[in-house]
């Protein structure tokens, strides 16, 4: 049996969903006090319109009731664009090319000079640490540090907002499509078009409220909230399926088509609860309409399937012809209605758009459209497009690590290079069959080997980065949890799953909802914890690999396939003392320490942890609570431990397993976190890094001059 399956996708899947139209929620009237709105922001209670015809900024409730105006400084000539950094308000001025910071009352603070290149800018946000600026004319994001240092700029599409929701940048452009970044700038996704809902975008027109985006449309003076947190998921091996909503809708280029085959993938989360697939014509008629409803798939009356069952993918197929006005329905390549009757006859011009009909929002999700009619797509191209090309394969490297994205290295025939796309995905499966890593080809390129020429790929993982969810295997709770537990409960259950266990520690936040996720993010990096995954309403998304149990899986030296490379029996750094700083309240700066017993002290001396800085810090609970908890872990005694494992397959970053080895020297059974993963699937090998606290090796390479640094996280922290 071979070792490995890989599995090349030769049709893009996200690519089919881009053509849908997001509606919004809500639409919200400004056009009585506003002239030109040109700017948007939410301080955690209230939003700030900005209008660029009168030099002011009007305040609205959460409600959208009118509250207040305050004219500008007359320094502020041309302002396009308005963000809130939890104490100020920025005001961008594109007269002058410059920042100007407000007050809560609106009294002119000081002013910034941008960057000379960053002229057209149309929006501005702030991360938690850094300002960005989106410039229109050379379409890139121009970043300040908090003092409005420059600091870099980033390449994107182009721009006529952005917004940051505390994981992800969200940059709106000039086509109305609404493009997702993670911190780093990463491209996520751009499923979210909103040109049927906006007329015409104003300048600086995102804006995020921790549930909602809102856009402004300067044509209707109107502000339009929208759900885009959750239209595009993955969803039981689907990486691009967009969540439904009523009125939804994507027309079919070229458009009136009179006979032709469409296929989906749709599912519903309640089969009771309607999710109906319509194919319409040029007017608006209604022609065809396949739907999930009373437990059953129904096309135009006519039971299809019975029963339908909750969370399951159903692959469906449409072949219609306009000139009888019939359809034969398939699901999952099987022919379940033949000649069945359109709902309504279409206008003689042919099948033009699909459209949505729910009875409740977010109730169902869709994946892999594909219509014969478009030339890029083959009749079938969504359920089997896929070549295995291990054949072709030299060489493979996967790497995965803890809280880092994974990528992997392939080294093929020249010979194939062509059959090697941008963008399209390689999935990585083991001798068992089981999917293990699934990679998006980045560019594939000719190199020379001595006189040899062959092809090389990189490929970044595809939703391998554990960092969405908090989710924890250990049997005992750690100190480090305690920190997360108040965020966790009272601001993300609505986002999040999480393990109840830990259920002793309470701490009052003053932050608002966006940032306590971000700073929940931020916390849990610096404390560099635990399995993280995501977990959608109703979905089972627990292992995806099913080849763990919660405990791990127990190995001994006996096992022939199993060799350590390097081990730490007690890693210890003797952090004595912890400091943290906060900001200044009306008691001077907060300033505490977490410091280790008297005794511990005298035994190992005065050994200090690099000040821990957080500006937001106000609360000396929060940050007593902060020092303590960084105290215990950088003194902990931690095992490290690299290993090289043969034949077992697809072991998860991110999940605990159970060592006992006893030979030269002894390992207590205890879980080990997997931090890293480095497979090589021609061979089965796999190096791994594992740890029984929650700090990595490299925390431990540091330089002790008085104090102890770990630059690895305090820069996650930052």
């Amino acid at each position: 049996m071979a070792n490995f399956i890989a599995n090349k996708h030769t049709w893009d899947y996200a690519e089919s969903t881009l053509s849908f139209f997001i509606y919004e929620q809500a639409e919200h009237n400004i056009d009585v006090e506003m002239n030109n709105p040109a700017g948007i922001c939410w301080d955690g209670s209230n939003f700030y319109l900005v209008d660029t015809d009168d030099e002011k900024v009007y305040k609205y409730n959460s409600a959208w009731v009118f509250q207040a105006s305050f004219a500008l400084n007359v320094a502020t000539v041309n302002p396009i664009g308005i963000t809130w950094d939890g104490t100020f308000f920025y005001v961008h001025d594109t007269d002058d090319s410059k920042v100007h910071k407000y007050n809560t009352a609106f009294v002119l603070q000081s002013q910034h000079d941008l960057h000379a290149d960053n002229d057209h800018g149309v929006g501005l946000c702030w991360d938690g640490t850094y300002f960005y600026v989106a410039d229109i004319d050379d379409s890139k994001v121009y970043k300040y540090n908090s003092a409005w240092v420059f600091q870099e700029t980033i390449d994107i599409t182009d721009s006529k907002g952005i917004e940051w929701d505390g994981t992800y940048f969200y940059i709106i452009g000039a086509t109305k499509k609404v493009y997702k970044y993670d911190s780093k700038w990463n491209l996520q996704s751009g499923l979210y078009n909103v040109s049927q809902s906006i007329a015409v975008l104003a300048f600086g027109c995102l804006a995020y409220n921790g549930t909602y985006f809102y856009i402004i449309d300067a044509n209707n003076r109107t502000v339009g909230e929208f759900d885009l947190d959750l239209i595009a998921k993955t969803i039981d091996g689907h990486n691009s399926a967009i969540i439904l909503y009523d009125s939804m809708i994507a027309y079919l280029s070229p458009l009136e088509q009179l006979a032709g085959n469409f296929e989906f993938y749709f599912r519903a989360i309640d089969v009771t609860d309607k999710v109906e697939i319509q194919l319409r014509d040029t007017t608006g008629n209604i022609c065809i309409r396949v739907k999930i409803d009373t437990s059953k798939i129904i096309g135009d009356g006519s039971d299809a399937l019975d029963p339908a069952v909750n969370h399951t993918w159903y692959l469906g197929r449409i072949d219609f012809d306009c000139t009888p006005n019939t359809y034969d329905l398939y699901i999952d390549g099987v022919l379940k209605l033949n000649n069945q009757a359109f709902g309504v006859n279409d206008d003689g011009n042919g099948i033009t758009y699909v459209e949505i009909s729910m009875n409740t929002n977010k109730n169902g999700y869709m994946d892999g459209v594909g219509y014969d009619w478009d030339g890029t797509y083959t009749q079938g191209d969504n359920a089997s497009d896929v070549v295995d090309i291990a054949d072709d394969i030299i060489e493979c490297r996967i790497i995965e690590e803890l809280y880092l994205p994974s990528f992997g290295n392939l080294k093929f025939k020249a010979t194939s290079l062509s059959e090697f796309d941008a963008w399209h995905i390689i999935d990585f499966y083991d001798s068992d069959s089981v999917l293990s890593w699934s990679g998006i080809i980045l560019y594939p390129e000719n190199i020379a080997e001595g006189n040899v020429v062959i092809g090389e790929l990189t490929l970044i993982g595809l939703n391998s980065q554990f960092n969405n969810t908090y989710r924890k295997n250990f049997i005992t709770a750690r100190d480090s949890d305690y920190i997360l537990k108040d965020i966790i409960d009272n601001a993300l259950s609505r986002y999040y799953s999480h393990d109840d266990e830990i259920d002793n520690f309470t701490i009052t936040y003053k932050y608002d909802l966006k940032t306590k996720i971000q700073k929940m993010f931020k916390y849990l990096s610096m404390l560099e914890r635990a399995v993280l995954h995501y977990k959608p309403d109703g979905e089972i998304f627990f292992n995806k690999y099913d080849n763990l149990s919660a405990s791990g899986i127990s190995w001994s030296n006996n096992t022939s396939h199993v060799k350590i490379t390097s081990y730490t029996p007690a890693a210890n750094r003797h952090i004595t003392r912890a400091p943290v700083i906060g900001a200044y309240n009306n008691l001077g700066q907060v300033y505490v320490v977490g410091k280790a017993t008297e005794d511990e002290e005298i035994q190992f001396g005065i050994n200090k942890l690099q000040e821990w800085r957080d500006p937001e810090i106000t609360n000396y609970t929060e940050a007593s609570q902060l020092a303590t908890n960084l105290q215990i872990i950088y003194s902990l005694d931690t095992q490290i431990i690299n290993m090289l494992v043969a034949k077992k397959k697809h072991i998860q970053v991110g999940y605990t397993i159970e060592v006992e080895w006893s030979g030269i020297f002894n390992i207590d059974k205890k879980d080990f976190l997997v931090l890293r993963r480095v497979w090589q699937p021609m061979y089965d090998i796999t190096e791994l890094e594992l740890t029984d606290n929650i700090l990595t090796r490299d925390a431990f390479n540091v330089k002790v001059i008085n104090k102890i640094y770990d630059e690895d996280a305090q820069q996650a922290y930052d």
